[in-house]
């Protein structure tokens, strides 16, 4: 049996790339188990990224062993997002369970294209209950997160078909300094373990590498199976990133795309076969989406009917 241990404060966004190292040592042929007993922090893209990684081993015929964390707040909270259900080890959950919705959602993997619309209208749900400001344009985001949800069933070719994770935060983990409380964001993480952008886009485009890849599917009108989608999803949304001031990260094969509101970075990393989409938004700050797309889009588009 393999083992890999989780620090402590490892499934964060800022650990992204440690976190798909460790992974990436997992050979693909033993049981495996996952010492989370250190865990002392855990936020959506971490458990989403580990929860696939989790299953796609789980598929190819391995079994799954979990040390648990010994911080109780931890253990209830990966608990009640669904974490061991999702990977089918049996935890009690010792308290009753309260609709989460408005706060977050509880770990999907939606297995055809209405379980994703579905989950992505509960994602929406805790952008609906926990920022005024961005009530008039929830129409517009819902409609470039699902071009996303719906990528991974139309580009990705994914064996577990994919993961989703939300959360409503009012403070946050910094090391050296704890938790700190911070001005209200939504946290939500796509991920899946199928073909990576690469993989999808070089099928219908010539391609120098990853990198590219990446900054190509982040253009307007972009897409490797034009009969599904439009190819707008990770565009818009990254515009709505930026003028949300908030902050995305995309990750797939060897690196990653860091976009915040005044600059796009990539950064080489360890290979994840598929891709992880992460987005933070500002729950406080006020967003003009029709101006956003009637800036992108040409005169005779019909991008104005998501508003209707």
């Amino acid at each position: 049996m393999h083992s890999v241990t989780i620090a402590r404060n490892i499934l964060q966004s800022n650990s992204l790339g440690w976190l798909v190292r460790q992974l990436q040592g997992v050979p693909s042929g033993v049981d495996l188990n996952v010492d989370m007993s250190d865990l002392g922090f855990v936020n959506p893209v971490g458990l989403a990224v580990l929860t696939a990684f989790l299953k796609k081993h789980q598929r190819n015929g391995n079994r799954i062993s979990i040390q648990d964390p010994r911080n109780q707040n931890v253990m209830d909270y990966i608990n009640r997002v669904g974490f061991y259900d999702q990977i089918g080890v049996h935890r009690e959950y010792p308290w009753q369970k309260h609709d989460p919705a408005g706060r977050f959602i509880e770990l999907q993997n939606p297995g055809s294209e209405e379980e994703g619309e579905r989950a992505v209208s509960d994602i929406v749900k805790i952008l609906q209950h926990n920022s005024a400001n961005l009530q008039g344009v929830l129409d517009g985001i819902e409609y470039a997160f699902y071009e996303i949800v719906n990528n991974v069933f139309h580009h990705a070719q994914s064996p577990v078909s994919g993961v989703l994770a939300a959360q409503f935060y009012t403070d946050e983990f910094r090391p050296g300094q704890g938790m700190l409380r911070v001005a209200g964001r939504v946290e939500i993480a796509v991920v899946d373990m199928g073909q990576g952008i690469y993989g999808s886009m070089s099928k219908r485009f010539s391609l120098s590498g990853n990198e590219e890849a990446i900054r190509k599917a982040l253009k307007p009108r972009v897409t490797s199976r034009p009969e599904y989608n439009s190819g707008e999803g990770l565009f818009f949304t990254s515009e709505i990133i930026r003028e949300n001031q908030g902050s995305m990260v995309i990750y797939s094969h060897d690196g990653g795309m860091k976009i915040t509101a005044d600059k796009m970075t990539y950064e080489p990393g360890a290979f994840w076969p598929g891709t992880i989409v992460w987005m933070q938004f500002q729950a406080e700050r006020t967003l003009d989406l029709q101006a956003l797309f009637n800036r992108f889009a040409p005169p005779d588009d019909d991008y104005n009917l998501i508003f209707d």
